[in-house]
């Protein structure tokens, strides 16, 4: 069987609504004014293959932790260290809040710390009771569409927060391709 004539359609409009609902939830958080944000114009000005962690490392609050092979990790101020005794221990650094690493975690750098959460396009990345450390050498600028930092829980909007959250919680927006 075969087609006797060719229908042409009208062109078809597609938005994104979820993008434009997160625009819009990052343009409110940001006339709260009780974090730290970047937008797509922000971030267009720095060069483009500059990793996040370069960005971030510039915003009050953030600690980067550093291990080997360039691997980054962040970790928020607002907490100071764990109350423990050395040698710090399992029990009394996660009793605290703080990530105890394993020896493969240890091995490669990751240290006790109070992880931030991070959520990349409203995805928690780093679940756990404390939170795991995130990676952040694999993200760079120019992926990213809007960037908010929180320092510690009284400043996250209600949708970050959580008992986790005093380390400070970093919400990453990524670009959508055309």
């Amino acid at each position: 069987m075969y087609l006797s004539r060719a229908t042409t359609l009208d062109s078809v409009i597609v938005t994104d609504r979820g993008t434009e609902r997160m625009l819009r939830e990052f343009e409110d958080n940001r006339r709260l004014g009780l974090g730290h944000f970047m937008d797509r114009a922000e971030l267009a000005k720095l060069q483009p293959a500059s990793r996040l962690d370069r960005v971030l490392s510039q915003w009050p609050g953030i600690q980067l932790a550093f291990g080997t092979g360039n691997r980054i990790w962040i970790t928020g101020t607002h907490k100071g260290p764990p109350p423990c005794l050395p040698p710090i221990g399992r029990v009394c650094a996660e009793s605290h809040g703080y990530y105890y690493p394993d020896k493969a975690e240890n091995s490669i750098g990751v240290k006790i710390a109070c992880y931030a959460q991070v959520y990349i396009d409203d995805v928690l990345m780093n679940r756990g009771n404390p939170t795991r450390p995130f990676e952040l050498t694999s993200i760079f600028v120019d992926q990213a569409e809007a960037i908010e930092w929180y320092n510690g829980a009284s400043q996250t909007p209600a949708r970050y927060s959580d008992l986790n959250s005093v380390c400070g919680v970093l919400v990453i927006h990524t670009r959508r391709t055309p």
